[in-house]
């Protein structure tokens, strides 16, 4: 066990047990499952709240907020204080300004939902999830980002760079990561 584990690993007990893969990725995973969950709860909330009128103003608000959190996260020095930071922001900034984005892009767009054939009446998607899927060409571009990044220390990406045999250059030793940052953008 090297010296940077968190004190809490070293201890015994049932965090021994949470900072050891599997357990420490399956956390990671049920936290994000959750707050995901939240957040389209409090997005329901905030256009049940704030109506039509001022739920765009609310999810400006939303996103900027994440974006403070950001800016807080990456100035942060400590790696898990950063971590959390960017979490945060990732999910605050997606819910502000990339999930209302879309629905404000389905309804100036006049997107109808896509109603359930078997259930008269009953919407089977939303609109602003038609029109999410027209962002895969964005998605595809940041994968390849990501991919031919050098500075990557993602496990996915190597295991990709490593097997598709794509030497992209060594990482520069120098090279300082900003985990709030990462965290953020790998959130959203």
């Amino acid at each position: 066990m090297s010296e940077t584990t968190a004190p809490a690993a070293s201890q015994g007990g049932v965090m021994s047990l949470l900072y050891r893969p599997p357990f420490v990725g399956l956390l990671a995973f049920v936290i994000v499952f959750v707050v995901q969950a939240l957040g389209h709860t409090v997005m329901i909330a905030m256009e049940n709240v704030f109506g039509e009128e001022y739920v765009y103003q609310s999810a400006f608000g939303m996103g900027l907020f994440g974006a403070v959190l950001l800016f807080l996260g990456m100035r942060n020095n400590n790696e898990v204080s950063a971590t959390w930071y960017g979490f945060w922001a990732g999910t605050f900034l997606w819910t502000g300004w990339v999930e209302f984005a879309f629905v404000w892009n389905a309804n100036f767009l006049s997107v109808p939902d896509l109603m359930d054939k078997a259930v008269p009446g009953a919407i089977a998607t939303k609109a602003e999830y038609l029109v999410m899927m027209s962002s895969v060409g964005v998605l595809m571009s940041t994968l390849v980002y990501f991919l031919m990044n050098k500075e990557s220390k993602c496990n996915m990406f190597l295991w990709f760079q490593r097997n598709l045999g794509l030497r992209t250059g060594k990482p520069n030793p120098d090279h300082e990561r900003n985990f709030a940052g990462i965290t953020s953008f790998e959130t959203i």
